[in-house]
C-alpha cells in the first residue's frame, strides 16, 4: 500500500475510533446516570440489565460464536459487522447497569470491526495492521491514553514491530484520543496527592516500588490464570445463559451495597487509595471481592 493511502486509512481509523469512543462513553454514562446508585433499586436494575444482556448474548451465540479483533488477528477469520457491533452494544448495557467491568472492550471491538469491514479491499497484511491499530485506538479514545493504546497493539495484539507499524498505531491512537476529547476530556483521571520530595521519601518510594512490582507481577499472573480458567469454562449459549448473567449481576450489585468500589473498572479502588481515606480492612475485602 502506498504511503498516502496508508496515511489516509490511519486518519480515517483514528476518527472512527474517536467517534466510537465518544459514543460508547456517552452511552455508558447515560445508562449509569439513569440507574439507581444505591439500595435495592440498584440491585434490581443490575439484575434486569444482566438478564437483558444475557438474552441478547444467547440470541447472538445461538447460531454462531461472536468473534473479537484478537481472534481475527490470531486466526485470520472475519469480523461479521452486525454480530460484532451487537455484542459491543450488549457489553455497554452490562457495564451501564452495574457490572464489575470497564467500558474499554466495547470500543476496541466496535472500532476494530468498523475499520476491518471498511478496509475490505486492502491487502491482508495492511488490513490486519489497520484492525489492530483501530482496536488499540478505541482503547486510547475512552481513557485518553494514546501511548498506552500503542503498547496494547504491540504487546497484547502482537502485531509486528516496525517503524511503519509504530507510526500507524501511534498516529491513529493520537487522532482517536483527540477526537474523543469533547466527551472524554483531556484532563487527568485521578487526583493524586502532592508528594514530599525529601531524600527519605524518595528512598521509601523506590523501595515500595520494588515490592509493589513483585507483588503486582505475582497477582497479575494469578489473575491471568484465573481469567484463562474462566474463559475455558464459560457459560455456554443455552437457555440458562440469561439466568446466569442476571445472577452474576445481582451478586455484584449486592456486594456493591457494602463495597461500592467493586463496580466499574477499578477506578473507585484507585481513587480511594489516592484519597488516603481507606483502611487496610477495606482494601483486603476489595482484593478478595473485586476478582
Amino acid at each position: 500500500m502506498r504511503l498516502r493511502a496508508l496515511a489516509a486509512w490511519t486518519v480515517l481509523g483514528g476518527l472512527g475510533a474517536g467517534l466510537t469512543g465518544m459514543a460508547t462513553t456517552f452511552s455508558a454514562e447515560l445508562l449509569i446516570s439513569a440507574s439507581p446508585h444505591g439500595g435495592w433499586p440498584m440491585v434490581l436494575t443490575a439484575a434486569i440489565g444482566g438478564l437483558l444482556a444475557g438474552l441478547g448474548w444467547w440470541a447472538l451465540r445461538a447460531s454462531a460464536p461472536v468473534r473479537t479483533p484478537e481472534q481475527a488477528l490470531r486466526d485470520g477469520g472475519a469480523l461479521p459487522a452486525l454480530r460484532t457491533l451487537g455484542d459491543g452494544a450488549l457489553q455497554l448495557l452490562a457495564v451501564g447497569t452495574g457490572s464489575s467491568l470497564g467500558r474499554e472492550k466495547a470500543p476496541r471491538q466496535i472500532a476494530g470491526c468498523i475499520q476491518y469491514n471498511l478496509a475490505a479491499g486492502v491487502p491482508d497484511s495492511e488490513r490486519r495492521l489497520l484492525l489492530a491499530a483501530a482496536a488499540s485506538a478505541g482503547l486510547a479514545a475512552v481513557y485518553n491514553i494514546p501511548f498506552a493504546g500503542a503498547v496494547f497493539a504491540f504487546e497484547v495484539l502482537r502485531i509486528k514491530k516496525s517503524r511503519r507499524n509504530l507510526a500507524v498505531v501511534i498516529a491513529m491512537s493520537l487522532v482517536a484520543a483527540i477526537t474523543a476529547w469533547p466527551v472524554v476530556g483531556n484532563g487527568p483521571f485521578y487526583s493524586f496527592p502532592s508528594p514530599s520530595p525529601t531524600p527519605t521519601h524518595v528512598l521509601w518510594m523506590a523501595l515500595w516500588s520494588l515490592i509493589a512490582a513483585v507483588a503486582g507481577g505475582g497477582l497479575g499472573f494469578l489473575f491471568r490464570r484465573g481469567a484463562d480458567y474462566a474463559a475455558a469454562h464459560h457459560t455456554p449459549a443455552r437457555w440458562y445463559l440469561p439466568l446466569a448473567t442476571a445472577l452474576a449481576a445481582t451478586g455484584v450489585a449486592c456486594t456493591a451495597l457494602i463495597l461500592p468500589q467493586v463496580l466499574g473498572n477499578g477506578f473507585g479502588i484507585v481513587a480511594l487509595a489516592f484519597s488516603q481515606s481507606g483502611s487496610w480492612q477495606i482494601f483486603l475485602a476489595l482484593a478478595l471481592c473485586k476478582p
